[in-house]
């Protein structure tokens, strides 16, 4: 079927699931409480039942019995689970200003490597202000290489503010433990209210927000990846993969704020939609070094 209809069938899908979970909460929340009233009641009665009066002390230790086998059971139904869906993500860069004529690299290395095994020679790649360009190429190339050695060149600039996402992205998480950590340096009130703000608009839920980066799917690591760029007014961006694990939903709203960016982006991407959307330049990774390729990217 076409995009637009496979959308639309997945949202009415969405929202069916999504009635037939919370009525079966509702109700399975409903049987829970009323259980749980009879057996406080009972166990009430047993702990003021008369020893002289064995036969109600049985009668109430029998009943106590099957309302704990009633309560085995209810435990051990199955509920239709809300889906897990990432919903449409908000957000945007501020005060983004990037001289059109700036240096941003000039970057030329006779051999790329990875460990012994050489992937490709005279990689040569000249950047200014404002490009937004993609790497191509076959998997194994060494994309993700070169991409890790143009951060590694510019990760220091004092003249740039420099975002990046690696393909893994661990290879920065690591380093933290909760979300707020990530997104809150100074650790103050103020600051973190701000991020707070932020992750809502990319549809963090409060126990997202709280709890611990390891515990985030790759969507929501991705989307703690583009608060960052936002809260630190990054005027450079690489990007390893961006829209690789940013929902359906979520893409098209990633791909215009991408294209509207007045930064430098530097990106690798197997996303035709990203590369005809955001993408002004697109060189392919050769054993022999990049090569400027005719992709055929819409203007901008």
């Amino acid at each position: 079927m076409g995009y637009d209809a496979y959308v639309c069938m997945r949202l009415q899908s969405i929202n069916k699931q999504t009635q037939v979970a919370k009525a079966e909460k509702r109700e399975y929340n409903k049987q829970q409480e009323k259980l749980m009233k009879i057996m406080q009641k009972v166990e009430y009665q047993q702990n003021t039942v008369s020893r002289k009066n064995p036969h109600e002390a049985r009668v109430l230790k029998k009943k106590m019995h099957s309302l704990k086998s009633q309560e085995k059971k209810l435990d051990s139904v199955s509920l239709t689970q809300l889906p897990d869906v990432e919903e449409e993500i908000h957000f945007f860069f501020e005060d983004i200003d990037l001289p059109s004529r700036k240096d941003i690299l000039q970057f030329d290395i006779p051999i790329l490597k990875i460990k012994d095994k050489i992937l490709s020679k005279n990689v040569k790649l000249e950047i200014r202000g404002n490009m937004h360009l993609c790497i191509l190429g076959k998997n194994g190339v060494g994309k993700s290489t070169l991409i890790k050695q143009i951060y590694q060149e510019l990760k220091d600039r004092k003249d740039i503010k420099l975002g990046y996402m690696p393909q893994n992205y661990e290879e920065i998480l690591n380093q933290y433990t909760y979300v707020t950590d990530f997104l809150s340096f100074h650790k103050s009130q103020e600051e973190i209210t701000k991020a707070r703000t932020y992750l809502g608009n990319m549809k963090f839920t409060k126990e997202e927000m709280t709890g611990k980066i390891k515990d985030l799917s790759n969507g929501t690591k991705a989307k703690l990846f583009l608060c960052r760029f936002v809260l630190d007014h990054c005027n450079v961006l690489i990007l390893d993969e961006p829209t690789r694990n940013i929902s359906p939903l979520s893409n098209p709203v990633l791909r215009k704020v991408l294209r509207e960016y007045q930064g430098t982006i530097i990106s690798v991407s197997h996303d035709r939609k990203y590369i005809q959307e955001v993408i002004q330049y697109v060189y392919t990774l050769t054993e022999d070094g990049l090569v400027k390729s005719d992709f055929p990217v819409e203007e901008k």
